[in-house]
């Protein structure tokens, strides 16, 4: 099919979804001038946004759900903001979030688009261990251990303790800022990452976001473990009619969060990216008959799989179920007497030989 089929206003979809990443990476980091050595720690406001991006980078805006979870949980106080703006998110949008405005999505997107020789998926058992890290790191921990002696915050063991994208937004920029002030050396700045877990974490996914397409979001991020949980209730849904799925396998051969995937079912792992709406059975489409080159075969309305057309008056086709079409373009590719055309229902492109 013709790749201006997948545009919206002039511009595919995926030009929109990385204009919308970067103007969430710029909003939720917009405190540029806090990096310059000096310039104090971050303005941060009291609400968290449902991304994961590290509320102690200099840059950061907003809190991030993680760690205002931990900080309160492990203080014995129930986060009852932070829980009211997650759900509010996750029953509105899913993980939309993840797809259109999460920065460190970007950062795995920008990566897996570098070349190598091979480009992987991770095995599918391994997208329940962000749940494990969810009820584990993120709330057990930070209720059963409170805070760390030592420390103004919970446990070690807590995610943000771990968290690669608070190496990478946080850790380093911070220990660059330490040495510029003199208040360490290189070699204690470089050591002392070098000599953290979560230093490596973060070095493990880099190498990762070039052979796996967001290899953190499938395994190991607690965000979108959240949002997932709420992909099928949303009321933002992004999926196909499911009656009309017939099993080709087309979304899922470009899906690529999920192999083998029923997008009709909004799957937890849908982060809404819009890769597969160039699928025929995810637009709406209109069958049209010339009724005087049509002979009443009957051959059409037979071979339909999907019920859309039935057998109309004298014999012929009527296009009477629209809503289960799904594009397959059957009809039109079997017609004998080339009667049929196959068009989207916005009228946007007649779609007759992108199906022939």
């Amino acid at each position: 099919m013709d790749s201006s089929s997948d545009r919206t206003f002039g511009f595919k979809t995926q030009t929109w979804r990385r204009i919308s990443q970067t103007v969430f990476l710029f909003l939720l980091n917009p405190w540029l001038h806090r990096f310059v050595p000096g310039q104090g720690a971050p303005d941060i406001f009291g609400v968290c946004f449902p991304a994961l991006n590290c509320w102690s980078c200099p840059a950061a805006s907003l809190a991030c759900p993680i760690g205002a979870a931990g900080q309160l949980l492990a203080r014995g106080v129930v986060p009852l903001l932070t829980i009211g703006v997650m759900v509010f998110a996750a029953v509105l949008l899913g993980r939309l979030f993840c797809g259109w405005m999460c920065p460190f999505g970007l950062i795995q997107d920008l990566m897996h688009k570098i070349p190598s020789s091979a480009k992987f998926r991770p095995p599918h058992s391994l997208r329940h261990l962000k749940y494990v890290l969810l009820a584990v790191t993120v709330i057990l921990i930070p209720i059963f251990f409170g805070v760390a002696p030592g420390l103004d915050g919970p446990s070690g063991y807590f995610y943000c303790s771990l968290c690669p994208a608070g190496t990478l937004e946080a850790s380093i920029p911070i220990n660059f800022q330490l040495v510029v002030q003199g208040q360490r050396t290189l070699g204690q700045a470089v050591g002392g990452l070098l000599g953290s877990v979560k230093f490596w974490i973060l070095v493990f996914f880099l190498v990762g976001f070039v052979y796996f397409h967001r290899p953190f979001c499938k395994i190991a991020c607690p965000i979108g473990a959240f949002l997932g949980l709420f992909n099928r209730f949303s009321f933002f849904r992004y999926g196909s009619k499911r009656k009309n799925c017939k099993g080709c396998g087309a979304c899922g051969d470009v899906c690529p969060e999920i192999p083998d995937v029923d997008i009709s079912s909004d799957p937890a792992d849908c982060i809404r990216c819009y890769i597969c709406s160039p699928s025929p059975c995810m637009k709406s489409w209109d069958v049209r008959v010339d009724l005087e080159k049509c002979k009443a075969c009957g051959l059409c309305y037979r071979l339909c799989p999907t019920g859309a057309l039935e057998k109309g008056k004298g014999g012929k086709p009527a296009f009477s179920k629209p809503a289960q079409c799904s594009g397959c373009g059957m009809c039109v590719r079997r017609c004998p007497e080339i009667g049929m055309t196959l068009a989207e229902q916005s009228g946007a492109q007649a779609a007759v030989e992108a199906v022939k």
